[in-house]
């Protein structure tokens, strides 16, 4: 009836979540009819909410009502009509999460077809088997007959380590392959902002002033701060928007706890650190690494693949918080003449809000820089 054998692949997908959670509700998925050959035979996507995403007879549904709730996912026959023959005999169905990964599946006991146990659940490379074909013609098929399974998944996070290559009079650069690390240096022998743009009233300068900023550890050269007696902040726009970043990374120092950075998506909302949580407070940091002002650390943070970057937002309550040697690797390498290039397209407005309409706009410096800039292979 089905062919020789068919499979159904179920396939989740979220937009920019990232954070560990099991609960389906509100992710697109989409479900594939294929034959053994991979051949697409029929395609649905649907919203797991309310009601029955794929009705039988579908396109990919075919004989069975296929349900996602929160946590499970249920395969039901027709409550109206009585099979003769086994419409399972010649099936399997593989359920894959693009986004999520799928940690743990079981039969619930709201399952109807009691030949269908645990045995015939498999977890392969995050994909779940079921194995309908092996259950053959030699059992009853009730009305309404159906396959209930608890579902586990777990969301790809964005983590945060520490730690970077030692360079002279810079301190310390990213040490992932990749990233191409920007300092403040301009090629003139001034400080500029990198090619990046930057919004807020960060100071870009060398040395030490009493009272007000302290310069990274081992770093005379140029780097930014931010920061004054009664609080300041500032956004540094990463650079294309199109072209997603993999990892970002900066030297801080010295860590501060009245400092805390947040990475914004394209909607301006923090983006989940492991661990962390939206805000990353130089108390949390100091208890994660062990090193407390005036000491530095490389901070690396590795995004999640759901995760769209646009600014890293810089905030010190009293003064201040001191960065250099910003760390990023895109999707597809940029040449640094190109990030720079790239962070003129980079829009401020959406999330200029945040700062109030007293907010200072810088727009500084996006020159074509080699000096500044150190390519990590």
């Amino acid at each position: 009836m089905l062919g020789d054998r068919i499979f159904v692949i179920v396939a989740m997908v979220v937009g920019s979540s990232v954070e560990v959670r099991a609960g389906l509700i509100g992710d697109s998925v989409k479900v594939e009819l294929i034959n053994t050959g991979l051949d697409v035979q029929g395609s649905s996507t649907a919203v797991v909410g309310a009601g029955v995403e794929f009705p039988r007879n579908g396109p990919a549904s075919n004989v069975f009502d296929i349900d996602f709730t929160d946590t499970q996912v249920s395969f039901t026959l027709d409550p109206g009509f009585n099979y003769l023959i086994n419409p399972f005999a010649h099936v399997n169905y593989r359920v894959a999460d693009l986004t999520k990964t799928l940690s743990g599946a079981s039969v619930n006991a709201a399952t109807t077809l009691s030949q269908f146990t645990n045995s015939r659940l498999s977890l392969s490379n995050g994909s779940l088997i079921l194995d309908f074909a092996g259950l053959g013609n030699g059992f009853t098929i009730s009305k309404g007959s159906r396959v209930v399974l608890d579902l586990t998944a777990t969301a790809p996070v964005t983590t945060l380590t520490a730690g970077g290559l030692d360079v002279p009079r810079t301190g310390q650069i990213s040490a992932v392959p990749g990233v191409v690390n920007t300092s403040f240096d301009s090629s003139g022998g001034g400080c500029d902002t990198g090619g990046l743009n930057v919004t807020g009233a960060p100071t870009i300068d060398t040395g030490n002033v009493h009272f007000v900023r302290l310069s990274p550890t081992g770093d005379s050269s140029c780097y930014l701060s931010v920061g004054s007696p009664t609080g300041a902040e500032a956004l540094l726009f990463l650079g294309d928007p199109l072209n997603r970043i993999t990892n970002l990374g900066f030297y801080w120092g010295s860590i501060d706890a009245y400092n805390s950075f947040q990475v914004l998506d394209l909607n301006g909302r923090p983006i989940p650190i492991d661990g962390f949580g939206d805000t990353v407070t130089g108390s949390a940091f100091s208890a994660f690494t062990g090193r407390f002002a005036p000491d530095s650390a490389y901070v690396n943070l590795a995004f999640a693949p759901g995760a769209q970057p646009l600014a890293l937002r810089l905030i010190s309550s009293n003064t201040a918080f001191e960065i250099d040697n910003l760390g990023i690797k895109h999707t597809t390498p940029a040449a640094p003449a190109r990030a720079a290039a790239s962070a003129a397209r980079v829009p401020a407005p959406p999330i200029a809000w945040m700062f109030g309409s007293a907010l200072l706009t810088l727009a500084i410096g996006r020159r074509n820089r080699t000096a500044g800039r150190i390519a990590h292979p």
